[in-house]
């Protein structure tokens, strides 16, 4: 029965199969990448490079589990889970998959990286996490050269 379902979808636009080991996202995702933040009005670079672990890293397999226990607890101890709190949540999650940054200046000041930074800046600038949470989520942008 298989053998007859992919004679089905054979044809003319047939793709020739490709190594799965050349598409390994592990390996990229554990090592990381970055993109350049851009502005929210006119999607030019701002001069800030962000640095991501990929959602395939140990690192967001981490930040998961943190964040579930996280949740876990709280609804053990009686607290619901509101939208605010999953704001606060998505943001903590972001900031434990962030790598770091080249400058950040907040205030007039630059600002050293730390996942508690990240999280902040998440939670302070939704534009900033809006393009992490594209970037550290495409896997594509995780895979080796």
């Amino acid at each position: 029965m298989p053998a007859k379902q992919i004679e089905k979808f054979g044809g003319a636009d047939k793709a020739e199969p490709i190594d799965l080991s050349t598409l390994d996202t592990i390996k990229g995702s554990n090592e990381g990448a970055g993109f350049d933040v851009l502005h929210p009005g006119n999607n030019k670079k701002i001069g800030t490079r962000i640095e991501m672990f990929g959602p395939d890293s140990k690192v967001a397999n981490e930040a998961y589990n943190k964040l579930s226990e996280s949740k876990m607890s709280r609804l053990r101890q009686g607290h619901k889970d509101t939208p605010e709190s999953a704001r606060v949540d998505s943001c903590n999650y972001l900031a434990g998959l962030t790598k770091g940054w080249d400058i950040l200046v907040d205030n007039g000041k630059n600002l050293p990286f730390s996942i508690t930074a990240a999280s902040d800046i998440y939670y302070r600038y939704p534009w900033i996490k809006e393009q992490a949470d594209a970037y550290a989520s495409k896997r594509g942008n995780f895979l080796a050269d």
